[in-house]
């Protein structure tokens, strides 16, 4: 039975109890929780929060490296296209004019071939400028480093405060 008095509210959701939520809103410059050289749980939960960031961060930037590699690919792909239009217009050009299936024949062909040549270099300086490669590489050189960064942070992590390295060797090595 529901008795009207009773309350849903527990013990810790009562405005006098007092709490210590060191946890979510911890100083990382707290003298008392920082000086000592050893492992504590409040030193491992800001190395946690911080390899799901990493995650985090590691996730949005591999969806941006696909996305740009997806990019590089399909105007790559279009070079390659236009500049094989571009070949085959070359051999239809070598057509005398008496010959020529249409009347200006040559003329056609050679405005084509301008056409194709004019979109093909366009379209190679615009993928010049923006940087497809060199932001790949910079993202994929990045990746390379935050995945090493979140390996070395799990495995520390998951190993027993006795057994892993010794905090300020670990903090040195690895945040410079």
């Amino acid at each position: 039975s529901i008795n009207s008095g009773d309350s849903n509210a527990s013990e810790d959701s009562n405005v006098t109890t007092p709490r210590k939520i060191n946890y979510i809103y911890a100083n990382i410059f707290d003298d008392k929780l920082d000086n000592l050289n050893e492992w504590t749980d409040i030193k491992r939960y800001r190395f946690q929060k911080c390899l799901w960031k990493l995650k985090y961060n590691r996730i949005v930037s591999s969806f941006y490296l696909d996305n740009l590699k997806n990019s590089e690919h399909k105007w790559s792909w279009m070079i390659i296209v236009i500049s094989t239009l571009t070949s085959g217009l070359t051999v239809a050009n070598n057509v005398d004019e008496e010959n020529a299936p249409i009347k200006n024949y040559n003329t056609y062909i050679n405005i084509l071939l301008t056409t194709s040549s004019m979109g093909t270099s366009l379209i190679a300086a615009w993928i010049k400028k923006q940087m497809f490669i060199e932001k790949i590489n910079g993202i994929d050189k990045y990746l390379n480093e935050l995945n090493a960064l979140c390996e070395d942070l799990e495995t520390q992590l998951s190993l027993l405060n006795t057994d892993r390295l010794k905090y300020n060797d670990f903090k040195n090595t690895r945040f410079k």
